[in-house]
Protein backbone atom coordinates (compact mmCIF):
# COMPACT_ATOMS: atom_id res chain seq x y z
CA UNK A 1 0.00 0.00 0.00
CA UNK A 2 1.10 2.97 -0.53
CA UNK A 3 2.05 5.69 1.79
CA UNK A 4 0.50 8.77 2.06
CA UNK A 5 2.20 11.79 2.97
CA UNK A 6 0.69 14.76 4.89
CA UNK A 7 0.23 18.75 3.48
CA UNK A 8 2.70 19.86 6.01
CA UNK A 9 5.45 17.33 4.85
CA UNK A 10 4.42 18.27 1.31
CA UNK A 11 4.75 22.02 1.59
CA UNK A 12 8.08 21.35 3.28
CA UNK A 13 9.51 19.35 0.20
CA UNK A 14 8.78 21.82 -1.99
CA UNK A 15 9.95 24.90 0.28
CA UNK A 16 13.23 23.12 0.39
CA UNK A 17 13.13 22.81 -3.14
CA UNK A 18 12.35 26.33 -4.28
CA UNK A 19 15.59 27.14 -1.94
CA UNK A 20 17.65 25.81 -5.29
CA UNK A 21 20.55 24.79 -3.08
CA UNK A 22 19.56 20.74 -3.71
CA UNK A 23 18.26 19.01 -6.58
CA UNK A 24 15.44 16.63 -6.29
CA UNK A 25 17.76 13.64 -5.97
CA UNK A 26 19.20 14.78 -3.05
CA UNK A 27 16.45 16.12 -1.47
CA UNK A 28 14.04 12.97 -1.92
CA UNK A 29 17.21 10.85 -0.69
CA UNK A 30 17.38 13.47 2.62
CA UNK A 31 12.92 12.96 2.77
CA UNK A 32 13.26 9.47 2.30
CA UNK A 33 11.16 9.99 -1.07
CA UNK A 34 10.98 8.99 -5.07
CA UNK A 35 12.86 11.90 -6.94
CA UNK A 36 9.86 12.32 -9.16
CA UNK A 37 8.03 13.01 -6.21
CA UNK A 38 9.65 16.37 -5.32
CA UNK A 39 9.31 17.30 -8.60
CA UNK A 40 5.27 16.45 -8.79
CA UNK A 41 4.80 18.68 -5.90
CA UNK A 42 6.50 21.51 -6.69
CA UNK A 43 4.82 21.44 -10.03
CA UNK A 44 1.46 21.08 -8.22
CA UNK A 45 2.02 23.81 -5.64
CA UNK A 46 2.94 25.98 -8.43
CA UNK A 47 0.05 25.45 -10.52
CA UNK A 48 -2.29 25.49 -7.48
CA UNK A 49 -0.73 26.69 -4.70
CA UNK A 50 -1.61 24.63 -1.17
CA UNK A 51 -4.50 22.51 -2.43
CA UNK A 52 -2.28 21.23 -4.97
CA UNK A 53 -0.61 19.77 -2.04
CA UNK A 54 -3.87 18.42 -0.72
CA UNK A 55 -4.52 14.74 -0.62
CA UNK A 56 -8.10 14.25 -1.89
CA UNK A 57 -10.02 11.73 -0.04
CA UNK A 58 -12.22 10.32 -2.36
CA UNK A 59 -12.17 9.14 -5.91
CA UNK A 60 -13.45 12.50 -8.26
CA UNK A 61 -16.09 12.01 -10.72
CA UNK A 62 -15.94 14.60 -13.49
CA UNK A 63 -18.73 15.70 -15.83
CA UNK A 64 -18.85 15.30 -19.28
CA UNK A 65 -18.01 18.98 -20.14
CA UNK A 66 -15.00 18.75 -18.34
CA UNK A 67 -14.05 15.92 -19.78
CA UNK A 68 -14.12 17.07 -23.55
CA UNK A 69 -12.49 20.35 -22.43
CA UNK A 70 -9.07 18.29 -21.56
CA UNK A 71 -9.60 15.74 -25.12
CA UNK A 72 -8.41 18.68 -26.81
CA UNK A 73 -5.21 18.93 -25.07
CA UNK A 74 -4.70 15.09 -25.35
CA UNK A 75 -5.28 15.35 -28.78
CA UNK A 76 -2.68 18.08 -29.26
CA UNK A 77 -0.26 15.65 -27.46
CA UNK A 78 0.55 17.82 -24.36
CA UNK A 79 2.68 16.34 -21.65
CA UNK A 80 0.89 13.56 -19.42
CA UNK A 81 2.77 14.96 -16.55
CA UNK A 82 1.86 18.74 -18.03
CA UNK A 83 -2.07 17.79 -18.01
CA UNK A 84 -1.69 15.63 -14.85
CA UNK A 85 -0.51 18.95 -12.91
CA UNK A 86 -2.58 21.49 -14.76
CA UNK A 87 -5.85 19.43 -13.86
CA UNK A 88 -4.79 17.34 -10.85
CA UNK A 89 -5.48 14.67 -13.06
CA UNK A 90 -4.77 10.97 -12.11
CA UNK A 91 -2.15 9.62 -15.47
CA UNK A 92 -4.12 6.58 -15.47
CA UNK A 93 -7.38 8.55 -15.90
CA UNK A 94 -5.44 10.93 -18.72
CA UNK A 95 -4.31 7.05 -20.40
CA UNK A 96 -7.74 6.59 -21.02
CA UNK A 97 -9.00 9.42 -22.06
CA UNK A 98 -6.15 9.98 -24.38
CA UNK A 99 -7.20 6.26 -26.34
CA UNK A 100 -11.09 7.62 -25.97
CA UNK A 101 -10.11 10.54 -28.36
CA UNK A 102 -8.38 8.84 -30.62
CA UNK A 103 -4.74 9.04 -29.68
CA UNK A 104 -4.85 5.35 -30.48
CA UNK A 105 -2.34 5.25 -33.14
CA UNK A 106 0.34 7.24 -30.87
CA UNK A 107 -0.09 4.33 -28.24
CA UNK A 108 0.38 1.78 -31.01
CA UNK A 109 3.55 3.24 -32.15
CA UNK A 110 4.94 2.97 -28.51
CA UNK A 111 3.95 -0.53 -27.69
CA UNK A 112 4.91 -1.55 -30.89
CA UNK A 113 8.57 -0.29 -30.66
CA UNK A 114 11.32 -3.32 -30.70
CA UNK A 115 13.28 -2.31 -27.51
CA UNK A 116 10.09 -2.18 -25.05
CA UNK A 117 8.48 -5.55 -26.54
CA UNK A 118 11.82 -7.12 -25.96
CA UNK A 119 11.60 -5.97 -22.36
CA UNK A 120 7.94 -6.56 -21.49
CA UNK A 121 5.02 -9.05 -22.10
CA UNK A 122 2.31 -7.02 -24.36
CA UNK A 123 -0.24 -7.87 -21.34
CA UNK A 124 1.80 -5.51 -19.25
CA UNK A 125 2.26 -2.59 -21.83
CA UNK A 126 -1.60 -2.64 -22.77
CA UNK A 127 -2.73 -2.32 -18.79
CA UNK A 128 -0.01 0.42 -18.65
CA UNK A 129 -1.50 2.48 -21.48
CA UNK A 130 -5.01 1.06 -20.57
CA UNK A 131 -5.56 -0.26 -24.05
CA UNK A 132 -7.78 -3.43 -24.88
CA UNK A 133 -5.94 -5.98 -27.61
CA UNK A 134 -8.58 -5.73 -29.42
CA UNK A 135 -8.02 -1.87 -29.92
CA UNK A 136 -4.24 -2.15 -30.26
CA UNK A 137 -4.43 -4.81 -33.11
CA UNK A 138 -7.05 -2.76 -34.97
CA UNK A 139 -5.69 -1.67 -38.32
CA UNK A 140 -2.05 -2.26 -37.05
CA UNK A 141 -0.23 -2.23 -40.73
CA UNK A 142 2.72 -0.88 -41.49
CA UNK A 143 3.06 2.01 -43.42
CA UNK A 144 5.24 2.34 -46.11
CA UNK A 145 7.46 5.09 -46.81
CA UNK A 146 7.65 7.11 -50.02
CA UNK A 147 10.21 9.61 -49.08
CA UNK A 148 12.51 6.32 -48.05
CA UNK A 149 14.88 6.96 -50.96
CA UNK A 150 15.01 10.52 -50.62
CA UNK A 151 15.49 10.05 -47.14
CA UNK A 152 18.94 8.30 -47.88
CA UNK A 153 20.24 10.54 -49.98
CA UNK A 154 19.61 13.86 -48.27
CA UNK A 155 20.78 14.82 -44.87
CA UNK A 156 20.75 17.63 -42.87
CA UNK A 157 22.93 20.49 -42.55
CA UNK A 158 24.33 21.44 -39.22
CA UNK A 159 23.70 25.04 -38.63
CA UNK A 160 27.77 26.70 -39.21
CA UNK A 161 27.76 30.67 -37.50
CA UNK A 162 30.53 31.27 -39.60
CA UNK A 163 29.69 32.90 -42.68
CA UNK A 164 32.89 33.79 -44.51
CA UNK A 165 34.13 37.70 -44.77
CA UNK A 166 32.21 39.45 -42.36
CA UNK A 167 32.56 42.88 -40.46
CA UNK A 168 35.02 42.64 -37.32
CA UNK A 169 38.34 40.26 -36.61
CA UNK A 170 39.06 36.98 -34.92
CA UNK A 171 40.59 36.96 -31.78
CA UNK A 172 43.61 34.42 -30.73
CA UNK A 173 42.63 31.31 -29.27
CA UNK A 174 43.74 32.18 -25.91
CA UNK A 175 42.36 29.19 -24.02
CA UNK A 176 44.22 26.36 -26.70
CA UNK A 177 42.05 23.63 -25.28
CA UNK A 178 42.75 24.25 -21.85
CA UNK A 179 39.76 23.82 -20.03
CA UNK A 180 40.60 23.58 -16.00
CA UNK A 181 39.28 25.46 -13.79
CA UNK A 182 39.60 25.32 -9.86
CA UNK A 183 36.07 27.80 -9.28
CA UNK A 184 33.30 28.80 -11.05
CA UNK A 185 33.74 31.96 -13.40
CA UNK A 186 37.09 31.23 -14.70
CA UNK A 187 36.15 29.95 -18.04
CA UNK A 188 32.86 30.55 -19.88
CA UNK A 189 32.21 28.64 -23.23
CA UNK A 190 29.23 29.77 -25.52
CA UNK A 191 27.85 28.77 -29.09
CA UNK A 192 24.52 28.36 -30.57
CA UNK A 193 22.66 25.71 -32.08
CA UNK A 194 20.04 25.15 -34.31
CA UNK A 195 16.95 23.16 -34.12
CA UNK A 196 14.16 22.34 -37.08
CA UNK A 197 10.69 22.04 -35.32
CA UNK A 198 7.57 22.10 -37.11
CA UNK A 199 8.85 23.57 -40.60
CA UNK A 200 10.83 26.20 -38.28
CA UNK A 201 14.36 26.94 -37.71
CA UNK A 202 14.51 27.48 -34.33
CA UNK A 203 17.86 28.96 -32.78
CA UNK A 204 19.19 28.08 -29.21
CA UNK A 205 22.02 30.26 -27.61
CA UNK A 206 23.35 29.03 -24.73
CA UNK A 207 26.85 30.14 -22.40
CA UNK A 208 27.90 27.30 -19.81
CA UNK A 209 31.19 27.07 -16.67
CA UNK A 210 33.49 25.36 -17.74
CA UNK A 211 33.94 24.10 -13.97
CA UNK A 212 30.46 23.40 -13.12
CA UNK A 213 29.19 22.34 -16.77
CA UNK A 214 25.93 24.77 -15.62
CA UNK A 215 24.33 26.23 -18.57
CA UNK A 216 24.22 29.17 -17.25
CA UNK A 217 22.06 31.29 -19.35
CA UNK A 218 19.74 31.01 -22.94
CA UNK A 219 17.61 32.12 -25.34
CA UNK A 220 15.73 31.09 -28.11
CA UNK A 221 15.49 32.32 -31.49
CA UNK A 222 13.71 32.18 -34.73
CA UNK A 223 16.80 34.09 -36.23
CA UNK A 224 20.36 33.67 -34.68
CA UNK A 225 20.46 37.54 -34.66
CA UNK A 226 22.41 39.67 -32.30
CA UNK A 227 19.75 39.89 -29.94
CA UNK A 228 19.42 36.39 -29.64
CA UNK A 229 23.51 36.73 -28.61
CA UNK A 230 22.96 40.41 -25.98
CA UNK A 231 20.12 39.15 -24.51
CA UNK A 232 21.95 35.83 -23.50
CA UNK A 233 24.81 37.62 -22.13
CA UNK A 234 22.96 40.16 -19.93
CA UNK A 235 21.41 37.24 -18.49
CA UNK A 236 24.30 35.40 -17.51
CA UNK A 237 26.26 38.29 -16.04
CA UNK A 238 22.89 39.52 -14.02
CA UNK A 239 22.39 35.61 -12.99
CA UNK A 240 25.93 35.25 -11.53
CA UNK A 241 26.50 38.84 -10.44
CA UNK A 242 28.79 40.61 -12.56
CA UNK A 243 32.57 38.25 -12.44
CA UNK A 244 35.32 39.91 -13.54
CA UNK A 245 37.64 38.50 -15.93
CA UNK A 246 35.93 35.75 -17.26
CA UNK A 247 37.73 34.11 -20.14
CA UNK A 248 34.92 33.47 -22.36
CA UNK A 249 35.17 31.36 -25.21
CA UNK A 250 33.22 30.81 -28.52
CA UNK A 251 33.66 29.88 -32.06
CA UNK A 252 34.34 32.57 -34.96
CA UNK A 253 30.86 32.69 -35.89
CA UNK A 254 29.64 36.74 -36.93
CA UNK A 255 28.14 37.10 -34.30
CA UNK A 256 30.88 37.31 -31.77
CA UNK A 257 33.26 39.56 -34.05
CA UNK A 258 30.67 42.11 -33.94
CA UNK A 259 31.09 45.30 -32.55
CA UNK A 260 28.05 45.19 -29.87
CA UNK A 261 29.50 41.85 -28.35
CA UNK A 262 32.78 42.84 -28.27
CA UNK A 263 31.92 46.25 -26.13
CA UNK A 264 29.89 44.47 -24.15
CA UNK A 265 32.93 41.91 -22.76
CA UNK A 266 35.29 45.22 -22.49
CA UNK A 267 32.62 46.69 -20.47
CA UNK A 268 32.53 43.45 -17.67
CA UNK A 269 35.86 42.99 -18.04
CA UNK A 270 36.18 39.63 -19.98
CA UNK A 271 38.27 38.42 -22.01
CA UNK A 272 37.33 36.90 -25.25
CA UNK A 273 38.55 33.92 -27.19
CA UNK A 274 38.33 32.30 -29.94
CA UNK A 275 38.34 28.59 -31.39
CA UNK A 276 40.25 28.39 -34.58
CA UNK A 277 38.40 28.26 -38.05
CA UNK A 278 37.28 24.60 -38.28
CA UNK A 279 38.16 23.20 -34.84
CA UNK A 280 35.26 22.63 -33.29
CA UNK A 281 37.70 20.23 -30.35
CA UNK A 282 38.64 24.19 -29.68
CA UNK A 283 35.01 24.80 -28.53
CA UNK A 284 34.48 21.00 -26.94
CA UNK A 285 32.52 21.89 -23.64
CA UNK A 286 29.40 23.24 -24.80
CA UNK A 287 29.84 21.03 -28.50
CA UNK A 288 29.33 18.22 -26.10
CA UNK A 289 26.25 19.84 -24.48
CA UNK A 290 24.74 20.56 -27.36
CA UNK A 291 25.58 16.38 -28.24
CA UNK A 292 23.96 15.58 -24.94
CA UNK A 293 20.93 17.63 -25.33
CA UNK A 294 20.33 16.18 -29.09
CA UNK A 295 20.55 12.73 -28.34
CA UNK A 296 19.15 12.32 -24.75
CA UNK A 297 16.09 14.80 -25.45
CA UNK A 298 15.53 15.92 -29.11
CA UNK A 299 16.02 12.63 -30.98
CA UNK A 300 13.97 10.82 -29.07
CA UNK A 301 11.06 13.30 -29.13
CA UNK A 302 8.24 14.08 -31.87
CA UNK A 303 6.89 17.97 -31.17
CA UNK A 304 3.53 18.41 -32.91
CA UNK A 305 4.27 22.15 -31.60
CA UNK A 306 6.91 24.90 -31.39
CA UNK A 307 5.31 25.80 -27.73
CA UNK A 308 5.65 21.94 -26.66
CA UNK A 309 8.87 22.12 -28.18
CA UNK A 310 9.80 25.06 -25.94
CA UNK A 311 8.06 23.86 -22.73
CA UNK A 312 9.99 20.60 -22.93
CA UNK A 313 13.29 22.35 -23.99
CA UNK A 314 13.18 24.03 -20.78
CA UNK A 315 12.62 21.27 -18.77
CA UNK A 316 15.28 19.48 -20.04
CA UNK A 317 17.75 22.52 -19.30
CA UNK A 318 16.26 22.24 -15.75
CA UNK A 319 16.49 18.66 -15.52
CA UNK A 320 20.83 18.91 -17.03
CA UNK A 321 21.43 21.65 -14.17
CA UNK A 322 19.55 20.44 -11.50
CA UNK A 323 18.69 17.03 -12.03
CA UNK A 324 21.70 15.05 -13.83
CA UNK A 325 24.45 13.66 -12.19
CA UNK A 326 27.87 13.51 -14.36
CA UNK A 327 30.83 11.28 -13.92
CA UNK A 328 32.79 14.32 -15.00
CA UNK A 329 31.45 15.84 -11.87
CA UNK A 330 32.19 13.33 -9.54
CA UNK A 331 28.30 12.47 -10.04
CA UNK A 332 27.07 15.38 -9.03
CA UNK A 333 24.67 18.18 -10.76
CA UNK A 334 25.79 21.48 -12.04
CA UNK A 335 24.17 22.95 -9.69
CA UNK A 336 25.37 21.39 -6.69
CA UNK A 337 29.03 22.15 -8.01
CA UNK A 338 27.96 25.62 -8.29
CA UNK A 339 26.94 26.03 -4.41
CA UNK A 340 29.90 24.13 -3.21
CA UNK A 341 32.33 26.48 -4.94
CA UNK A 342 30.37 29.79 -3.89
CA UNK A 343 30.61 28.29 0.03
CA UNK A 344 34.40 27.22 -0.87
Amino acid sequence: MSKIYTTEFKLKVVQEYEKGEKGSTILGHEMNIHPSMVLSWYHLYEEHDIEGLQTRRTSPSYSKEFKEKVQPELRNKLSINYLKTKYRLSPSTLKRWSVECGMAKSVKRIISREELRSEYSLNRLLNYFCMSRSTFYENLKPQKDKYKEIKSIVRAKKYNSFTGSVSGTAVENILHRDFSTTAINQKWTTDVTEFKVCGKRIYLSGIMDMHSKELIAHTVSFSPNMKLIMRMMKLAYRKTGNPKNVIIQSNQGWQYRHASYKQFLKKKKAIQSMSRKGNCLDNAVIENFWGILKTEWFYLNNFDSVDIFLEQLESYIHYFNYERNSSVLDYRTPIEVRMKSMVA
